[in-house]
C-alpha cells in the first residue's frame, strides 16, 4: 500500500472541501436563478389576469350596449328580455348575499377538523387542499365586489324593465 502522509491527507480534505464548496455555489447560482424565472412567471400571470379582466369588462360593456342599441322586433319582446334579465340577476343577488360567509365556515371547520361541513366527510390533506381552494373560488364570487357588480345591473336592467313598460301606453295609442 501506500504510505499517507499528513500532508497528502491534509491536501485531500482541502481539495474536498473546494470542491464541495463549489457544488454548494453553483447550486446557490441554480436556486436564484429559478427563483428569478417563477418571480417573473408570476408577474406575467398576474398582469396576463388583470388584461384578461379588462377584457371581459370592455366585452360585457360593449355587449350591454349592444343589447341596448338592437331594434327589438316588438316592445313586449324587448319587456321579456329585461324581465328575464333583471329577474336573473335578482335571483343571482339571493344567492350571492351571504354566500360569503357560509364558504368561510365551511373552510374554517374544514381546517380545523379536516370534515366538510356540507356533506359530513372526512377530507385528506389532498382533498383538503383541493376544497380549500374551491372555497376561496366561491368566497371570491360572493365578494363584495361581485356582490356590488351584480347590484349594479340589477339596477340597470331594472332602469330598462321600468323605461320599457313606460312606453306600452304609447305603441297602443
Amino acid at each position: 500500500g501506500k504510505d499517507v502522509t499528513v500532508d497528502a491527507l491534509e491536501r485531500e480534505v482541502n481539495r474536498l472541501s473546494v470542491d464541495r464548496e463549489q457544488k454548494h455555489e453553483e447550486l446557490e447560482r441554480l436556486s436564484n436563478t429559478a427563483n428569478n424565472s417563477v418571480s417573473k412567471a408570476e408577474t406575467t400571470i398576474s398582469n396576463a389576469k388583470a388584461q384578461l379582466k379588462s377584457k371581459k369588462d370592455e366585452l360585457k360593456a360593449l355587449d350591454r350596449r349592444l343589447k341596448n342599441e338592437v331594434e327589438f322586433e316588438t316592445l313586449e319582446l324587448a319587456i321579456k328580455e329585461a324581465t328575464r334579465e333583471f329577474g336573473h340577476r335578482k335571483k343571482t343577488d339571493g344567492n350571492l348575499s351571504g354566500g360569503g360567509a357560509v364558504y368561510e365556515s365551511f373552510l374554517r371547520t374544514a381546517k380545523q377538523q379536516k370534515l366538510c361541513t356540507a356533506c359530513n366527510r372526512h377530507l385528506n390533506d389532498a382533498e383538503l387542499v383541493v376544497f380549500e381552494k374551491y372555497m376561496q373560488e366561491m368566497m371570491e364570487k360572493s365578494s363584495p365586489q361581485a356582490v356590488a357588480e351584480n347590484k349594479s345591473e340589477m339596477d340597470e336592467w331594472e332602469g330598462e324593465l321600468e323605461r320599457l313598460q313606460g312606453l306600452r301606453p304609447v305603441e297602443a295609442a
